[in-house]
C-alpha cells in the first residue's frame, strides 16, 4: 500500500475554514439561516423529529393548511425521504443550529480530498485538487443548504481514501451512509467503490456498514410505508398527498414511458428520451459552470481526466462511480436543478483529481484560473441565493419580532406576483406561485408543538403543481380558530416588492 505524503496541514486548514466560512455566511445571510426547497423543509422537520426522539408526529389537527410537499399528514405527521441526512442533519436541529450542518461537511472536503488522491498524484497536483473542493463554487452553493447532496460527496471522497489505506471497515461505513442519505446514489456511485474495495482489500469488514444501512432501510420502510420493499416517498407519489395532489401509478420510478413523470407537464406524453436529453443538457451546463467558475471547466475536467488515466493514478472504480450518477439520473424525470446540478454532485468525485493533475501542472496559473473564476461567480451565486431563492423570503423572523408576535399561530399568505432569475443556481426565469413563501413559516414548525405553529392562510392558493388536478384548501379561518381556543392567531404576508407585512393577533 503506498503510504500517504506528509500531509499539509496549515495549507488544508485553511482551505477548511475559508470553505466553511464562504458557506456558513452564505446559509446565515443570503439563505437566512432556512430551509428554502420543499426538499430541504421536509429533511428539516423529519430531523426536528429525530432531534426531539420521535420517529413522527401525531396527524396535525389543522390538516392541508400545514402541509409541506414530500411530508405525509396521517395518520402520522412525518417526512417522507429516506433517514439518513434527516440523522445528520439532526446533530444541527437539536441546537437550533441545523443550517451549520453542511458547511460543517463542506470544511471536510480539502482534507478528504487529499487523503483520497494524494498517494497517486502529484503533491502540486492533490494540493490543486483539494483547493478546488474547498473553493468550487458548486461545492460552495450546496454546502450553504439543507440539501443531503454534500454528505453524499463527504462519504464518496471518504470511501476512496479509506480503501487506498487498506482500511475495509471505514470504506463500507462511508458507503453504507450514502445507502441510507440517498439509495440510488448509494448503488451507482457506492457500487462500483465497494467491487473496487472488495477485489483489492479481500476484507469482510468492508460488508458491515452496507448491511447495517439494509437493515435500516428496510426497517425505515416498514416503519413509514408498511412494507421493507416500499419507500415513503414512492407510497408518498403513488396514493397521492393529504391535501389533494395526485399521480399516476408508478410514475416516480427510473426510466422513460407515457406513466413515468410526476407533474402535470408530463400528462400527456409521459417522460420521453427527448426530455431526458434535455435533462442532460442542462445539469451539463450548470455543472460546467459551477465547477470552477468560468465556461469550460468541466472539459478542463474531462481532459484531466484522460490524462490521469494514461498515468494509471485514477482507479477505474471512481470514473465509473462519477459517471454512473449522470446517466443514472438521466432516467428520472425530475431534472433536479437546485442549487446548481445537485443531482451530478457525486461527479465531483472525478472532477476533483482530474483538475488537480490540469492546474497543478502549472500550479501558478491553475492558482490564478481558481481564484479568478471563484471571484467572478461566488458572489453572483450568492445574490442570487440571497434573491428569494426558490420564492421563499427570508426576514420573517425579524418581521414577527418587531411585530410583538413571539407566539401563538402565524397564517401565511402572499399578495401581489413576482419574477425571479436564478441562471447558475436555478433558471433564468422563475414564477413565484402564491404558495411558495409560505415556506419561510412551514419550515420552521416544530414537531413537538413548541414554539409558533405556521399555517397556510384559510382561502390562499393550493399547494399544487400546474396541471395536477387538486381542491382547494377549504379550511376557513373560523375552524382555525376552533381548532386552537384562546391562541392569538396573526397573519404574515409577504407582500412582494414591499416585503413582510404583519398583522398580530390577540
Amino acid at each position: 500500500m503506498t503510504p500517504l505524503p506528509s500531509t499539509p496541514r496549515a495549507w488544508l486548514a485553511m482551505l477548511s475554514l475559508l470553505s466553511f466560512g464562504l458557506c456558513a455566511t452564505t446559509a446565515w445571510t443570503a439563505l437566512g439561516g432556512i430551509a428554502h426547497v420543499q426538499d430541504e423543509q421536509a429533511y428539516l422537520f423529519q430531523a426536528r423529529l429525530y432531534a426531539a426522539g420521535m420517529a413522527w408526529a401525531p396527524a396535525p389537527i389543522d390538516g392541508g393548511l400545514v402541509a409541506g410537499e414530500f411530508q405525509q399528514l396521517s395518520p402520522q405527521w412525518f417526512g417522507v425521504f429516506p433517514p439518513g441526512w434527516p440523522l445528520v442533519l439532526a446533530l444541527g436541529a437539536g441546537l437550533g443550529l441545523p443550517w451549520l450542518v453542511n458547511p460543517l461537511l463542506a470544511a471536510t472536503l480539502p482534507w478528504l480530498t487529499w487523503a483520497a488522491f494524494a498517494r497517486k498524484l502529484r503533491r502540486q497536483e492533490a494540493l490543486a485538487a483539494s483547493a478546488v473542493a474547498a473553493l468550487s463554487p458548486g461545492v460552495l452553493a450546496l454546502g450553504a443548504s439543507m440539501m443531503s447532496h454534500t454528505l453524499v460527496l463527504v462519504c464518496g471522497l471518504a470511501a476512496v481514501a479509506a480503501i487506498t489505506a487498506g482500511r475495509a471497515g471505514l470504506a463500507g461505513a462511508a458507503v453504507g451512509m450514502v445507502m441510507v442519505a440517498r439509495p440510488l446514489d448509494g448503488l451507482v456511485l457506492g457500487g462500483p467503490l465497494l467491487v473496487w474495495a472488495a477485489l483489492s482489500l479481500r476484507d469482510l469488514r468492508l460488508v458491515v456498514g452496507p448491511a447495517v444501512a439494509m437493515a435500516l432501510l428496510l426497517a425505515s420502510n416498514q416503519l413509514y410505508a408498511g412494507s421493507p420493499l416500499t419507500f415513503a416517498v414512492e407510497q408518498y407519489f403513488a396514493k397521492g398527498t393529504d391535501w389533494g395532489v395526485t399521480w399516476r401509478e408508478g410514475c416516480n420510478r427510473l426510466g422513460f414511458g407515457a406513466d413515468r413523470g410526476c407533474m402535470g407537464r408530463y400528462a400527456k406524453t409521459g417522460y420521453t428520451l427527448a426530455m431526458g436529453m434535455e435533462s442532460l443538457s442542462a445539469n451539463a451546463r450548470f455543472f460546467d459552470r459551477l465547477l470552477i467558475g468560468i465556461p469550460g471547466g468541466a472539459v478542463l475536467a474531462a481532459v484531466g481526466a484522460v490524462l490521469a488515466l494514461r498515468r494509471r493514478v485514477l482507479p477505474l472504480a471512481v470514473v465509473v462511480a462519477a459517471l454512473a450518477g449522470p446517466l443514472a439520473y438521466g432516467l428520472y424525470w425530475y431534472h433536479g436543478v437546485a442549487y446548481g446540478a445537485r443531482f451530478w454532485h457525486g461527479l465531483y468525485l472525478l472532477a476533483l483529481p482530474a483538475l488537480g493533475v490540469v492546474l497543478g501542472w502549472r500550479p501558478r496559473l491553475g492558482v490564478v484560473v481558481l481564484i479568478a473564476g471563484v471571484a467572478f461567480t461566488f458572489p453572483k451565486v450568492w445574490r442570487e441565493l440571497a434573491d428569494d431563492y426558490w420564492c421563499v423570503p427570508t426576514g420573517l423572523d425579524d418581521a414577527l419580532v418587531s411585530a410583538g408576535v413571539t407566539e401563538g399561530v402565524v397564517l401565511m399568505d402572499a399578495e401581489g406576483k413576482a419574477t425571479r432569475r436564478w441562471p447558475l443556481t436555478k433558471y433564468n426565469r422563475f414564477d413565484c406561485e402564491a404558495w411558495y413563501p409560505a415556506g419561510a413559516g412551514l419550515g420552521q414548525n416544530r414537531p413537538d408543538g413548541s414554539g409558533r405553529l405556521f399555517l397556510r392562510a384559510p382561502g390562499s392558493a393550493s399547494l399544487v403543481h400546474p396541471g395536477n388536478e387538486a381542491p382547494a384548501i377549504n379550511a376557513t379561518l373560523a375552524e382555525v380558530e376552533a381548532n386552537h381556543p384562546g391562541t392569538p392567531i396573526s397573519k404574515a404576508t409577504m407582500v412582494w416588492g414591499e416585503g413582510w407585512r404583519v398583522e398580530r393577533g390577540e
